[in-house]
């Protein structure tokens, strides 16, 4: 054996076995580098065998719908106020109502869920002012899954389904975005290795349960078997096998005089449940999206604990995780569509509001100090009406998106209902059972 084949065993890693279909992801290797060289003598080891989860699979693991849910409902929870020169004013129907045909909870709990999962949330502009002002009066979030983005003759093209949209009528919010790329990116997409192990751990220990939660078990002949292949295309071995297995679990089974043993292997149920790697999962979810990892219930062993308060938690997890990475690109589009020196911002002290306690010492001391009138101390401790309690204003008719008349109901054929959504090009689409026809 020559250097190369004795560097080549030692080095050697054998590939995983599995029944699933292994997207392979390579990467280009300039030729005559050190790596490439490398490659040459040691062989491709750089090739990535994880399979990549779908966005459903992945949402199948707590930590990373934990995660998710909390980030989409906290955003859905928050109202949202308009400044201009620091002042609170009324507040445009874009910003009260984004979009008519639900409630601002579910327009801005929607919007966050596409950024979290998918890295990029898309808005259409289905109604305008009139001219001049043609500002947005009513928004409506499109999936991404059905947004195409390509660039035909240097210009811009989005199409939602098979209608090529208006450029100026959509709006992308995105998570990250490399410069120059056309779509965004988030946390399930750019760590793809760490989503693929706690997917497959999850599985892992599924499967072993749907299986009856048996070990293996090892099955000892006395005398020895026939490694010929027969007519039925199985060894002796083989056809044993068969007959063990093919019986539902925790049933009796027959064993002949050739048997001289069946030896079962105890389960580790620790290990069976994969415990320790869901547990570490937790933490690599927690790490992803930027949340505290005490709000997805991991505690790292051996490391010092800090003992916070469920105030100081969701703190953290406001400014590190939520108000950069969503309610910071959310505010910035919005505040895009109205008129201009008016600012779009979510109302955040009631979620960042600590103990009762704090909240009367700070609002004394502020009323003490004059730093404070008495209604912005009342305010400090929830005795003083907010935006937060006023009720969910309607959407004027002229936002709604739609077709109706008087005289003739614009009407679903397969529902029956009469709220359908304009599309560019003419096409309809039910806002109940997304059925979707041309306008006749």
């Amino acid at each position: 054996m020559g250097i190369r084949d004795t560097m080549r065993s030692l080095f050697a890693v054998e590939q995983l076995n599995t029944p699933r279909p292994t997207r392979i992801q390579t990467r280009q290797v300039t030729e005559g580098s050190l790596e490439d060289f490398a490659i040459r003598v040691l062989g491709n080891r750089g090739t990535k065998l994880y399979r990549k989860p779908s966005i459903r699979e992945t949402l199948q693991v707590p930590a990373v719908l934990n995660a998710v849910t909390k980030i989409a409902s906290i955003t859905g929870s928050l109202s949202m106020e308009v400044l201009r020169d620091g002042q609170r004013v009324d507040r445009p129907t874009v910003i009260s109502r984004p979009n008519p045909l639900t409630t601002p909870r579910d327009f801005f709990r929607d919007v966050a869920y596409s950024m979290a999962v998918y890295g990029e949330s898309w808005l259409w502009i289905a109604k305008r002012e009139p001219r001049p002002s043609n500002l947005a009066l009513a928004l409506v979030p499109a999936n991404p899954r059905e947004i195409r983005v390509d660039v035909e003759s240097g210009r811009k093209v989005i199409r939602w389904g098979d209608q090529e949209m208006d450029p100026d009528d959509m709006i992308q919010i995105t998570y990250l975005r490399a410069p120059g790329t056309l779509r965004g990116v988030g946390p399930l997409q750019l760590c793809g290795a760490a989503v693929s192990v706690a997917v497959e751990a999850q599985d892992w220990a599924a499967n072993f349960y749907a299986e009856g939660g048996q070990s293996s078990v090892i099955i000892k002949h006395a005398a020895e078997l026939d490694p010929a292949i027969g007519d039925d295309g199985l060894s002796e071995a083989d056809r044993l096998r068969s007959q063990w297995v093919d019986r539902p679990n925790n049933v009796p089974r027959i064993i002949d005089q050739n048997i001289e043993s069946v030896d079962y292997q105890v389960p580790n149920e620790a290990g069976s449940q994969m415990l320790q790697s869901r547990m570490y999962q937790n933490g690599e979810v927690a790490n992803m999206f930027g949340i505290p990892g005490a709000l997805l219930e991991y505690n790292a062993p051996g490391s010092s604990l800090t003992y916070k308060s469920i105030p100081d938690l969701v703190r953290q997890f406001v400014d590190l995780c939520l108000s950069p990475n969503y309610l910071e690109p959310i505010e910035q589009t919005l505040t895009d569509l109205l008129p201009r020196q008016q600012v779009a911002r979510f109302v955040t002290e009631g979620l960042l509001r600590a103990d009762v306690k704090t909240q009367y010492e700070v609002a004394a001391l502020g009323l003490e100090k004059g730093v404070l009138d008495r209604a912005e101390a009342r305010a400090i401790v929830g005795l003083e009406p907010t935006i937060e309690v006023e009720p969910v204003p309607f959407a004027p008719p002229r936002a709604v998106p739609s077709m109706r008349s008087a005289d003739e109901p614009l009407r679903c054929t397969a529902c029956g209902r009469s709220r359908m959504i304009v599309y560019a090009g003419g096409t309809l689409r039910c806002v109940s059972c997304k059925t979707e026809r041309a306008v006749s």
